[in-house]
């Protein structure tokens, strides 16, 4: 398997859940850090967390672990430019690029590896998981794109690449609703 990387991010302000959602408690762990154990045990190399909304609260939860976190300065511009903040420390070996946002509790380290997995095998520069014909994340990315994804502005997040280049797009079917099933609202602990 070749060497991948993951940008998860955790720099926004959550206005629609009401409180700090990368605090809330799923499975007895706070969210933001359920999700970077998710893409470390999906077999991820490189993880990046970026925050920016109360950037010490999220990076105390995120506690110690096999990540790099950075701060995004300029989170309240959009996903965009967390996507550009965390893509400019992707390695230069990493071939390639996960996008995960911080906010699916389900994701599994199981679904994590199947997109890795199926993005080396696929031969497109794009893989997005789907489920019933929905897309979700993370999205990954070949290391062709890294320049885009470092250049990136505005909330449409990378999905804007998705748009720019559907030759180049893989849909795999991942038998999960995981992939898309987030948190914008308070919900109890499952």
């Amino acid at each position: 398997m070749q060497f991948s990387s993951a940008i998860l991010l955790a720099a926004g302000k959550s206005e629609r859940f009401g409180g700090l959602k990368q605090g809330m408690v799923i499975s007895g762990m706070p969210l933001v850090r359920k999700c970077a154990a998710a893409l470390i045990d999906g077999g991820v190399d490189e993880l990046i967390v970026v925050v920016g909304h109360m950037a010490e609260e999220v990076t105390a939860l995120l506690g110690q672990g096999r990540w790099k976190i950075v701060i995004n300065k300029e989170y309240e511009e959009g996903m965009g430019s967390s996507i550009r903040t965390g893509a400019r420390y992707v390695s230069e070996s990493s071939l390639a690029i996960l996008v995960a946002l911080s906010d699916l509790p389900y994701l599994t380290g199981e679904t994590v590896r199947n997109i890795v997995v199926g993005f080396g095998k696929c031969g497109k520069g794009i893989l997005a998981p789907a489920h019933l014909g929905r897309r979700g994340h993370p999205v990954c990315f070949s290391r062709k794109y890294l320049g885009e994804l470092r250049r990136l502005g505005g909330d449409s997040g990378a999905r804007e690449l998705l748009d720019e280049h559907p030759e180049d797009l893989f849909l795999l079917e991942v038998g999960t609703d995981s992939i898309y099933s987030d948190i914008d609202t308070e919900a109890p602990d499952k």
